[in-house]
């Protein structure tokens, strides 16, 4: 007897999976898919057919988040993560996020704006972890009504498929000198240490290569408010050192980095790593060397040191219902303490002075941006800023620098008012 290698389950995974998403369309036939809604019980997605995905009424906007479930073009997103919940035989679910739709939106808009290919657009809440909008571009736009199209145009790219905000590992650049002044507080260094003359070149004891500022700019005698206002390279890589490799190390740590963080929808990773070598450390003081993480594990960071050095736990389901009962809610969890109250204070008067310099609204506590140096001569620029409720970070790949982040983040936080 002849049996065909596909029809002995194991024998043949491809012809296995197209079996699998056979059977589970058949399956879905009879029902429609659950619904999305966001904080304030607006719809985000509607059940207008039976055994296909509802219409997103904001396909966009929601493009990744949501995303799609679909028998021809695959599982993506929460659509992916939670489709059991979604098709469920004996109620219709409701899956209620913590996003707001006029938020969302607007900051996919300000993607566009942009005309970037490659970014995304952040809004933490400071004292839960609830994220109100996550909105990601990449070289594929995503709509989720017509994932099919966009699956076409993602094949074509070498990086059509990683999402913007939540897979990316990229070094922080600039905006880590928030982390490096802070754990400098936190070791117990003087303010009078903290005057730095700088000359525009710092050179490592080790001979290696020097450390330069933007543009070549010697910003004389500056202490860790001026140094954030003007950015300076070698203020920080001088400022890593007196706070030493271990130092660096365990304020990394309390940070999550080199840690898998589990969320509601996604997992975040990072890495930072020093060799020992003054080189290595002055390297990582102001963002560069090995340091890689997410845009939305930097936005933690900042939420962070808005939090009294609390690191939250984000999430983005609210609740999920099944008829009249309620199956699940989203509860608030801290992740970490990783600075006191008082280094956090400090940090943010003296990150004020950035906050000024952008020209962002008078209420911003603080702010950071910043340009890392990636693969291939492009670069990825920051602006991360919080004001007393909210933490906001947009990203972006290849924009000109980060100054071109500043008037989008004045419109980004007049939104939350």
């Amino acid at each position: 007897m002849i049996v065909k290698s596909g029809s002995i389950p194991g024998l043949n995974p491809s012809i296995d999976q197209d079996k699998q998403l056979l059977l589970e369309s058949l399956s879905k036939r009879k029902l429609k898919e659950g619904v999305f809604v966001d904080a304030q019980g607006e719809s985000i997605t509607i059940a207008d057919h039976n055994g296909k995905d509802g219409t997103c009424l904001y396909p966009k906007a929601y493009g990744w988040l949501i995303g799609f479930n679909d028998s021809s073009s695959g599982k993506l997103g929460l659509r992916k993560d939670l489709e059991k919940i979604l098709w469920n035989e004996q109620n219709q679910n409701i899956v209620q996020l913590t996003t707001d739709n006029d938020l969302q939106s607007s900051a996919y808009r300000l993607l566009e704006k942009l005309k970037t290919s490659d970014g995304s657009v952040i809004v933490l809440e400071n004292s839960t972890g609830k994220i109100k909008a996550l909105a990601s571009k990449g070289p594929a736009e995503l709509n989720n009504n017509d994932p099919q199209t966009f699956i076409s145009e993602a094949n074509k790219t070498t990086d059509g498929f990683l999402w913007r905000g939540i897979e990316e590992a990229y070094p922080p650049g600039s905006t880590f000198k928030l982390i490096t002044g802070a754990a400098a507080i936190e070791k117990g260094i003087s303010k009078e240490e903290l005057i730095y003359n700088d000359t525009g070149v710092f050179q490592c004891a080790d001979g290696s290569d020097p450390v330069q500022n933007y543009g070549g700019y010697a910003y004389g005698q500056i202490d860790l408010a001026n140094a954030y206002e003007v950015s300076s390279n070698t203020y920080f890589a001088n400022l890593a050192l007196k706070v030493g490799n271990s130092y660096m190390i365990e304020t990394a740590k309390k940070l999550r980095f080199n840690d898998s963080i589990q969320l509601d929808f996604c997992s975040l990773n990072s890495s930072f790593s020093l060799d020992g070598t003054d080189f290595s450390l002055s390297q990582a003081g102001f963002g560069q060397g090995k340091t890689l993480l997410s845009p939305l594990h930097l936005v933690m960071m900042f939420q962070t040191i808005a939090n009294d050095g609390i690191m939250m736990k984000p999430y983005i389901i609210e609740s999920i219902k099944s008829g009249e009962k309620t199956t699940y809610n989203g509860s608030t969890e801290h992740l970490s303490k990783a600075f006191s109250k008082k280094t956090c204070q400090f940090i943010r008067k003296a990150a004020k002075s950035a906050a000024n310099a952008y020209g962002l609204p008078s209420y911003t506590t603080f702010a950071k941006s910043g340009t890392a140096e990636i693969s291939d001569n492009q670069t990825m620029s920051y602006l991360g800023a919080c004001d007393h409720q909210y933490t906001y970070l947009i990203s972006c790949k290849d924009v000109s620098s980060s100054m071109d982040l500043y008037v989008p983040m004045i419109e980004l936080m007049s939104l939350t008012k």
